[in-house]
């Protein structure tokens, strides 16, 4: 089941850096999303849109080093920003073909809690260590943020280099959020409890994968 969702999408899962001088900056993960070189991943991640590029990682089943100096850098430009819904999408620079998997974004309506779920990236790469790794857990509750913006919650906490990677429907095999992060109960508790000793949290959430939809729409880019 998790073998099948790996095998599906780590090659569309990439590293995304800014070039800074003669070095890169690791940011997180980002995934294609169209053939047409559209990729996304959490606005909140872009502390700059100048010199980004993607890069993709070894995803095989052999043993990987840890880091590896020989990269194949793919530049990407920033084509839409939705701050509300901390979604940033992008797309590659150059003429490259691209193959991915049909059918890649699910419903969101359909994904029930209790579902098994699964999110592909690079969760140690602040720490140069770059390997792609596949992490397993539940949908456990449904939210509308403050905003009115659709969240996931699972029942896993994602490293910081998970986040802008896919959070994937296992049963159906598509995606179905943007990983967002750790989930936050203080920026989500009303304004009267936040004077409140909450506890810190062992969730993660991603945000619905519907406003991708919508920002693919903008570009004129057709959903298969």
């Amino acid at each position: 089941m998790f073998r099948d969702t790996f095998l599906r999408y780590r090659y569309g899962c990439l590293k995304l850096f800014a070039r800074e001088g003669d070095s890169v900056v690791f940011m997180g993960s980002a995934f294609i999303v169209h053939n047409e070189g559209y990729l996304v991943t959490a606005a909140h991640l872009l502390y700059t849109q100048q010199n980004l590029l993607v890069i993709t990682g070894a995803s095989g089943d052999d043993f990987q080093p840890v880091s590896n100096e020989e990269h194949t850098p793919i530049p990407v430009n920033v084509v839409e920003i939705d701050h509300d819904r901390d979604l940033a999408l992008l797309k590659i620079d150059t003429e490259i073909k691209i193959e991915m998997p049909d059918h890649l974004i699910g419903v969101p309506e359909n994904v029930h809690i209790g579902h098994y779920v699964s999110c592909v990236g690079y969760p140690f790469g602040f720490h140069h260590v770059f390997n792609q790794a596949i992490q397993s857990a539940i949908v456990s509750a449904k939210m509308i943020t403050k905003n009115g913006t659709n969240i996931f919650l699972f029942n896993s906490m994602v490293h910081l280099g998970t986040r802008g990677g896919p959070l994937i429907d296992v049963d159906e095999g598509r995606v179905i959020g943007v990983v967002a992060g750790q989930f936050d109960p203080f920026e989500a508790a009303p304004k009267f409890m936040r004077e409140e000793d909450l506890p810190g949290s062992s969730f993660s959430y991603a945000i619905s994968i519907e406003y991708v939809e919508e920002m693919l729409k903008n570009q004129g880019a057709e959903i298969v």
